[in-house]
Protein backbone atom coordinates (compact mmCIF):
# COMPACT_ATOMS: atom_id res chain seq x y z
CA UNK A 1 0.00 0.00 0.00
CA UNK A 2 1.57 3.77 -1.22
CA UNK A 3 -0.50 5.34 1.41
CA UNK A 4 0.19 8.77 0.12
CA UNK A 5 -0.83 8.51 -3.68
CA UNK A 6 -1.53 12.10 -5.05
CA UNK A 7 -0.45 13.70 -8.54
CA UNK A 8 2.98 14.61 -7.86
CA UNK A 9 3.84 11.08 -7.44
CA UNK A 10 3.09 9.32 -10.40
CA UNK A 11 4.69 9.82 -13.55
CA UNK A 12 5.04 8.26 -16.90
CA UNK A 13 8.22 5.66 -17.23
CA UNK A 14 9.16 7.55 -20.45
CA UNK A 15 8.53 9.99 -22.93
CA UNK A 16 6.89 7.41 -25.39
CA UNK A 17 3.33 7.33 -26.47
CA UNK A 18 2.50 4.11 -24.86
CA UNK A 19 4.73 4.56 -21.46
CA UNK A 20 3.34 3.32 -18.64
CA UNK A 21 2.58 4.93 -15.43
CA UNK A 22 4.58 5.01 -12.45
CA UNK A 23 3.88 5.52 -8.54
CA UNK A 24 6.92 7.35 -7.11
CA UNK A 25 8.08 7.81 -3.28
CA UNK A 26 7.21 4.88 -1.71
CA UNK A 27 8.95 5.78 1.81
CA UNK A 28 5.75 5.49 3.48
CA UNK A 29 4.62 1.84 1.66
CA UNK A 30 3.83 -0.93 3.65
CA UNK A 31 2.97 -4.30 2.75
CA UNK A 32 -0.85 -6.01 4.26
CA UNK A 33 -1.41 -9.46 4.72
CA UNK A 34 -5.77 -9.88 4.18
CA UNK A 35 -7.65 -8.72 6.58
CA UNK A 36 -4.82 -6.71 8.64
CA UNK A 37 -5.79 -2.96 9.08
CA UNK A 38 -3.74 -0.33 10.28
CA UNK A 39 -4.40 2.87 12.45
CA UNK A 40 -1.32 5.26 12.08
CA UNK A 41 -2.42 8.88 10.38
CA UNK A 42 -0.37 9.30 6.71
CA UNK A 43 -0.33 10.81 4.12
CA UNK A 44 -1.62 13.82 2.34
CA UNK A 45 -4.83 14.80 3.99
CA UNK A 46 -6.54 16.32 0.97
CA UNK A 47 -6.19 12.94 -0.74
CA UNK A 48 -6.85 10.46 2.26
CA UNK A 49 -9.70 8.48 2.66
CA UNK A 50 -11.92 8.58 5.28
CA UNK A 51 -11.15 5.47 7.26
CA UNK A 52 -7.45 6.84 6.94
CA UNK A 53 -9.19 9.46 9.88
CA UNK A 54 -11.18 6.42 11.60
CA UNK A 55 -8.13 5.31 12.17
CA UNK A 56 -8.77 1.76 10.73
CA UNK A 57 -8.07 1.00 7.33
CA UNK A 58 -6.17 -1.51 4.63
CA UNK A 59 -4.95 -1.00 1.29
CA UNK A 60 -8.56 0.10 -0.26
CA UNK A 61 -7.41 3.69 0.84
CA UNK A 62 -5.17 3.87 -2.06
CA UNK A 63 -8.15 3.32 -4.07
CA UNK A 64 -9.90 6.17 -2.45
CA UNK A 65 -6.76 8.64 -3.43
CA UNK A 66 -6.39 7.29 -6.97
CA UNK A 67 -10.49 8.50 -7.31
CA UNK A 68 -9.66 11.62 -6.09
CA UNK A 69 -6.47 11.95 -8.51
CA UNK A 70 -9.06 11.01 -11.21
CA UNK A 71 -11.51 13.45 -10.12
CA UNK A 72 -9.05 16.17 -10.57
CA UNK A 73 -7.51 15.48 -14.42
CA UNK A 74 -10.73 16.84 -15.46
CA UNK A 75 -12.15 19.11 -12.97
CA UNK A 76 -9.27 20.30 -11.28
CA UNK A 77 -9.20 21.74 -7.52
CA UNK A 78 -11.22 24.38 -6.56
Amino acid sequence: MHQDLKPEKILFENKKETAPLKAIDVGLSVFFKPGEVSSEIVGSSYYMAPEVFKRNYGPEVDVWCAGVILYILPYGVQ
